[in-house]
């Protein structure tokens, strides 16, 4: 016992906070080498944390149901978050986790209902599943080029994570990893990653990847490209099907994928297709095509499209 408010085990381990009224902020005694496992479970009054840089592990549950947390820092020598540390930590807006962490545990940030911005290290080289699992406001994701796999729950009722970018490095990605109910930007680097996606996600991918494409954002290799126009082309009816979907940029998207498909793609395409709206976009554009007697979109100079609802170039 450093004294008494701080329980301290013979081998530096913090192992009990004793919250007191009236104290909001906390600087962990210098020398204390873990954070224990549920040790500040619990202190719904804690607005501020500070570690010394003698800790070097946060344990299981370290923090869990600390709702009034806003503030946590986290020093560079801490290796490990353990599982469910933050787990609803609802007031958490924000946490740089240092470049010497390596591992992330289950569920660690689960439920943090405020916590719009965090940026992953490519010191991390595991995330354990359902790490952001109800992380109700954050909005966007880039995971790090050192991690392999996406573990199941990782992103589950994300309800406003909207956009994600995916590593080359990505072998796996679990069932029920992303939600994909919420998100409408998947960014990808290579048709390597595309090809380990399942249909639905796919189909926001290839979207993504023809915006990237077009505005400069991604710079694809000639190879990943013929790889998405073959694409686009043997699954263009599904792909349609998910435009419908995204009616605010139906008119740009389809624009510049009419650069992948040619005119005969798009007869097949009016003559399937059941929405009026989309067919009498590609009925105008064909007719276009033709006035100008030019026999594939490959030759058509797409110009810069705009999106007509934001007045954005997408």
């Amino acid at each position: 016992m450093i004294d008494d408010q701080f329980e301290v085990d013979e081998n530096n381990v913090l192992i009990k906070y004793h919250e007191k009224e009236g104290i909001t902020e906390v600087v962990i005694p210098d020398g204390v080498t873990k954070i224990g496992g549920k040790a500040f479970m619990d202190c719904i009054n804690l607005t501020s944390i500070i570690m010394p840089n003698s800790v070097m592990e946060v344990g299981e549950y370290s923090f869990v149901w600390c709702k009034g947390l806003k503030n946590i820092t986290i020093p560079n020598s801490v290796t490990k978050v353990g599982e469910g540390t933050f787990n609803h930590c609802t007031n958490l807006a924000s946490i740089t986790i240092p470049n010497s962490v390596t591992n992330i545990g289950n569920f660690a940030f689960s439920n943090c209902e405020n916590l719009e911005n965090i940026k992953i290290p490519n010191s991390v080289i595991s995330m354990g599943k359902g790490v952001f699992a109800e992380c109700t406001n954050l909005k966007t994701m880039v995971l790090p080029e050192s991690i392999t796999k996406i573990e199941p729950y990782t992103f589950a009722y994300c309800t406003n994570l909207t956009s994600i970018t995916i590593p080359d490095s990505i072998e796996k990605i679990e069932s029920c990893a992303l939600n994909l109910r919420y998100i409408k930007d998947i960014n990808i680097y290579s048709y390597k990653t595309f090809s380990i996606l399942d249909s639905k996600s796919k189909q926001i991918a290839i979207i993504s990847a023809i915006k990237n494409y077009y505005t400069g954002k991604i710079k694809y290799r000639e190879e990943d490209m013929k790889y998405f126009k073959e694409y686009i082309k043997e699954n263009k009816m599904e792909i349609f099907e998910h435009i419908k979907e995204n009616k605010e940029i139906i008119q740009v998207i389809l624009f510049q994928m009419g650069n992948f498909l040619t005119l005969d793609d798009i007869d097949e395409l009016v003559s399937q297709n059941y929405d009026v709206e989309i067919n009498a976009m590609l009925i105008e554009y064909s007719g276009k095509i033709r006035n100008e007697k030019i026999n594939s979109l490959d030759e058509y100079d797409l110009g810069n499209f705009e999106d007509t609802n934001k007045g954005n170039i997408i």
